[in-house]
């Protein structure tokens, strides 16, 4: 069994900084767009969802790539964003093409 050095669990959680970023972001774009029909306590429940993917996705990249945690990182970022986006890129391809 291995145990961390504290430099190891530093660069983890510099690395862990980038999807926890991109995951709270959208949370609070949508609160703030929508914030006269939604609850602030909405807005808590919305980042813990989406931190909870950001964190999750970026656990399995770790585990796939064996501890390179910036190429983690970047993949979890990458994730997130398609996570995000996903919806809007299905409405712009049903409407111009047939799905």
């Amino acid at each position: 069994m291995t145990i961390l050095k504290r430099d190891q669990i530093l660069f983890f959680l510099k690395a862990l900084i980038l999807p926890i970023l991109i995951a709270i972001f959208p949370a609070i774009v949508y609160y703030g767009n929508n914030v006269d029909l939604v609850l602030l306590s909405s807005l808590g429940w919305a980042i813990f969802l989406y931190s909870s993917f950001a964190i999750l996705g970026f656990i399995i990249t770790c585990i796939l790539l064996k501890g390179q945690f910036y190429k983690a990182a970047n993949i979890a970022f990458i994730f997130m964003v398609a996570f995000n986006f996903y919806g809007i890129l299905y409405a712009f391809f049903a409407n111009n093409f047939v799905l």
